[in-house]
């Protein structure tokens, strides 16, 4: 009845508008933005364009650790198993969208960031809290958004770079980027070699003794491509390729005596195409995006060996297409229609079957209204599959803007969903194909303060309070036969605070920008976990209470130098939160340099970080130790013609 209640309130809207039509232009109202971004009004986390350059060839998962309200679980060193979580949830409830289409993996519902490089994106976004509405399944903690503007000025240049660093680590990369009037077109192209033998302490062994790290090899190749025309009568067309080889020796856990002889390969290729149709009023559009995902895992008893212990094989299939159509009645009402189908194929001797496919069909409908200083977003999902039937969802967000503008409140709440993944229902043994999905609501406020704007100084203060509410968490748990079993176990709360204070202040010649944050999550099983007999309320395992986070960096001239800090609380790593195994709190901090000039038309940056100066002894997974100091250094030449 509510969603219905909904959906007339905003017909209501849409007929009083039609009369009351502005004679526009689209170009007047139209902006660059997302379906995501045109009706969300939660706060967002845009990567400082300063720190993104000094990660030009990190993988995401080292980025988003620095800046972000979120917490990278990562295997440690370069090149091993990164997922993120957000606000206290799971690595599965991250939505990490490329241009629109969800990348994340169909049998264990996370996504790899260390498969992914953040150079490759002209813009990246974080969104704790995004709505299933506009980015369907798994959105409990948030989503991340890797777009690729196509806002390149006109010319042409090149780019190569090589960057040298500690435990053996080379990365080299060139890329191409080319505008004119009708075409923009990129191509980058990075190899990356790594042995990650890197010193630690196993406290694990008897009588420790620093050692290097073993089996722990990363090798890897990506290529990467995007092109948009520009054809007549307000038409474009959008499309990118992408492609990822990696090869990983995976180290044994802390405390083993063995060297290892695990490996991991993936092959991951990844297209889409969109068309839009500009007409004075409104924008039509249809995309559709092609994922393929192959993952070779091996393991031996004895390096000797002929044939495998383990030899796992999964072969993936996402297709995805998405038609919409988006209508500007005037500045104030903007209304969107779309339809969407996603189609997911697995093959693997895991399964209970060898072939196993599903289908998933949406209907969306979004709007947004502008009045004086406010702004009121909705948008309204049903998603159906055969296997879980409909589930319908909705969000619904208010903007105000209140003394001379300097202070903007923002509310939203919506509903959640999450679909069990194919390994979740599949898997050979444990998986159960009766689960149901996961569902929840989540509100949040966000207050955020301009304390000052002016040509050289800006200085803002912002708090996001929320609270989110998970039923029928799916959890591994053993049955009575000891075997683990996925089952719909946990109900969860999770309460949090997300604050941040921005500087930025210039003055002669000097820029300098400075951004701390704070963060609390308090995500607690309310109902009970079940084991041995005896049941109990727990936290969630890899959810750090209390986390904060700084960078500075200031500019002189050529002559850019910056500082990373953060503070990671302890966080429970078993379901019973047995304080035996809780990972201790640790303070990581980064310093980075960069000098550039210019030689008629060629662009020379010198780059050099070193990471974890003070050479903190930390892991972000139990038993699985992270690099310590770390120093890379970088040369990048660049041509430009204008």
């Amino acid at each position: 009845m509510k969603y219905k209640f909904c959906i007339a309130f905003f017909l209501l809207l849409i007929s009083q508008q039609i009369n009351a039509q502005d004679t526009i232009q689209i170009k007047e109202v139209i902006k660059s933005e997302t379906r995501f971004s045109q009706y969300s009004n939660l706060k967002t986390e845009i990567i400082d364009s300063t720190l993104k350059s000094y990660y030009k060839n990190a993988s995401l998962d080292e980025l988003l650790f620095k800046q972000t309200p979120s917490f990278i679980k990562s295997y440690g060193g370069l090149g091993n198993l990164s997922t993120i979580v957000l606000r206290g949830s799971n690595s599965n409830h991250v939505s990490v969208n490329w241009n629109g289409f969800p990348i994340n993996s169909i049998s264990t519902g996370g996504t790899d960031l260390s498969l992914i490089q953040s150079g490759f994106f002209n813009n990246i976004t974080v969104i704790p809290g995004a709505s299933s509405s506009l980015y369907g399944s798994g959105t409990f903690g948030g989503a991340i958004e890797l777009n690729n503007l196509y806002n390149q000025p006109k010319g042409f240049d090149i780019r190569l770079e090589i960057e040298p660093g500690s435990f053996h680590t080379v990365k080299n990369s060139i890329e191409t980027n080319y505008s004119g009037n009708s075409i923009q077109y990129r191509i980058a192209i990075d190899k990356i070699f790594a042995e990650n033998d890197f010193v630690f302490l196993d406290n694990f062994k008897i009588n420790p003794v620093p050692e290097r790290r073993k089996n722990n090899a990363l090798n890897s190749f990506n290529i990467f491509q995007t092109l948009k025309l520009n054809l007549p009568k307000s038409n474009t067309i959008e499309a990118g390729i992408w492609y990822i080889l990696k090869y990983k020796e995976i180290p044994e856990i802390a405390g083993s005596y063995e060297t290892g002889n695990k490996n991991q390969t993936d092959s991951i290729f990844r297209a889409f195409f969109r068309w839009k149709k500009l007409n004075k009023h409104s924008i039509f559009s249809l995309s559709t995006a092609f994922f393929t995902e192959y993952l070779h895992y091996t393991d031996k008893l004895n390096i000797a060996d002929l044939n495998y212990f383990i030899d796992s094989e999964i072969n993936s299939l996402s297709v995805f297409s998405d038609l919409s159509y988006r209508y500007y009645f005037n500045k104030k009402l903007t209304i969107e229609f779309a339809g969407l189908f996603n189609r997911q194929k697995i093959q693997t001797s895991n399964y209970i079957n060898d072939h196993i496919a599903d289908n998933n069909y949406s209907l969306l409908m979004a709007a947004q209204y502008k009045l004086l200083k406010s702004e009121i977003n909705f948008s309204f999902r049903n998603e159906f599959s055969l296997e879980l039937g409909f589930i319908p969802v909705f969000n619904a967000g208010l903007t105000k803007k209140i003394l001379n503008e300097k202070l903007t409140l923002k509310s939203s709440i919506s509903n959640k969903f999450r679909r069990p993944t194919f390994n979740e229902r599949y898997w050979l043994p444990g998986g159960n194909s009766k689960l149901k999905h996961e569902r929840g609501i989540s509100v949040d406020i966000n207050p955020e303060y301009v304390l000052k704007k002016e040509p050289n100084q800006l200085i803002k203060v912002s708090a996001t309070t929320y609270y989110s509410k998970i039923y029928d968490m799916i959890q591994w748990i053993p049955d009575t036969n000891q075997v683990w079993t996925a089952v719909n176990n946990n109900e969860v709360n999770i309460i949090g605070l997300e604050s941040d204070f921005n500087l930025i202040f210039k003055k002669n010649n000097f820029v300098y920008s400075f951004n701390t944050s704070y963060n609390y999550t308090y995500s607690v099983q309310t109902n009970v976990f079940r084991h041995s007999n005896f049941e109990f309320p727990a936290k969630l395992i890899y959810t750090p209470e209390h986390s904060a986070k700084l960078f500075f960096s200031t500019t002189y001239k050529k002559i850019n130098i910056g500082l990373s800090t953060q503070y990671i609380g302890k966080m429970f790593t078993t379901q019973d939160n047995n304080l035996l195994y809780v990972l201790s709190p640790f303070v990581i901090t980064d310093l980075y340099s960069a000098y550039h000039f210019k030689i008629k038309n060629y662009l020379i940056d010198i780059n050099a970080k070193i990471i974890n100066m003070f050479n903190s002894r930390y892991q972000l997974i139990k038993s699985y130790p992270s690099p310590g100091r770390a120093i890379y250094v970088s040369i990048r030449l660049t041509y430009k013609k204008e």
